[in-house]
């Protein structure tokens, strides 16, 4: 899944379970067809905005001669995307405590994103906040704003061809005062190991949010049996201390060890983060000499056939924490 969230995911729930009552109603299930998919994603997003003004909604689906006449409630919405609005919150809580602010510090929260249309989300920050949600500004229109002052700030470059001379747009005539906008990891990044004593998996942050890039950081980690293969570094974004709601970005593997390597061998994973989003991952065996590095677009969805075999890669071929 993607790192973010946005109100698509509140949609593909709904139009998860909405498949799910035409195939118990009717045998017929619309989600196998692409047309049929956006069909139910199109209905759910209706649904969902007419939800923020009515506390039900009645919905009449056909598809393949078939209908499916049901309702939703504000409540059955609220249970069906209950874990995307505790992701938000952990988010939202997170990002306060790596920049150190409590929320007796602050005065105001502006909503940003169509998604803070949604009653849940609302009251989600008003419970964790204390305080109403400022909705002074649309929630489409803080994202154009924060963009119009981003442009303020820096001069853009536009280019017709790939091979045509850069040129540069005029900056607006806005006046910003002293705000200064620097470039920062939107996540932590990060590697799932085990710690040695519990067998628990554990995140191991490399990066943590919000830091300066680029950014470079190295940790070091050690296998987990003698004689281990090979070794595989789960790259992920995000999530709490024990992984959870991170997301998978990549994997780096380093294989062909030898059979008489020790237990416990030392290997050390180097992040490397560009202004350009890559990330630059290489896992090195500095006892043999043997090392590999993988570069991650993370604003790239890739496909899953590698960490299709994620699991079982390391179930055999651990990282593990020091004691």
């Amino acid at each position: 899944g993607n790192a973010m969230l946005g109100g698509l995911d509140w949609d593909r729930c709904l139009a998860d379970w909405l498949n799910e009552q035409f195939v118990a109603k009717h045998g017929v299930a619309p989600s196998e067809t692409l047309d049929g998919d956006q069909m139910l994603l199109h209905f759910a997003e209706e649904v969902k905005h007419s939800l923020s003004r009515r506390p039900k909604v009645p919905i009449r689906i056909p598809f393949a001669r078939c209908t499916l006449e049901t309702s939703v409630t504000r409540e059955l919405f609220s249970d069906l995307t209950a874990h995307l609005t505790d992701r938000t919150r952990f988010t939202m809580t997170k990002l306060m405590r790596d920049v150190g602010y409590r929320w007796e510090q602050i005065d105001q929260v502006l909503l940003v994103g169509g998604s803070t249309k949604m009653r849940d989300v609302r009251d989600m920050i008003r419970r964790e906040s204390g305080l109403d949600p400022n909705d002074a500004v649309s929630g489409e229109g803080a994202v154009s704003e924060g963009a119009a002052l981003f442009a303020a700030k820096f001069p853009l470059q536009c280019y017709s061809n790939p091979h045509a001379t850069p040129v540069s747009i005029a900056q607006p005539n806005i006046q910003i005062g002293e705000t200064e906008i620097h470039d920062v990891t939107r996540h932590s990044l990060g590697v799932l190991a085990v710690e040695t004593k519990t067998g628990r998996r554990k995140k191991k942050e490399v990066i943590a949010s919000q830091s300066p890039i680029p950014a470079k950081q190295t940790v070091r980690f050690f296998t987990a049996r003698e004689g281990q293969p090979s070794v595989v570094v789960e790259v992920i974004e995000g999530g709490d201390q024990r992984g959870r709601y991170a997301s998978r970005i990549g994997i780096c593997t380093v294989d062909r060890l030898p059979a008489s390597l020790p237990e416990k061998t030392p290997v050390d994973v180097q992040f490397y983060c560009d202004r350009d989003g890559l990330i630059r991952v290489q896992a090195s065996l500095p006892t043999i000499g043997k090392s590999h590095e993988v570069v991650i677009d993370r604003d790239y969805e890739s496909g899953g056939e590698n960490l299709e075999r994620l699991a079982e890669l390391q179930e055999k071929n651990n990282l593990q924490l020091a004691d």
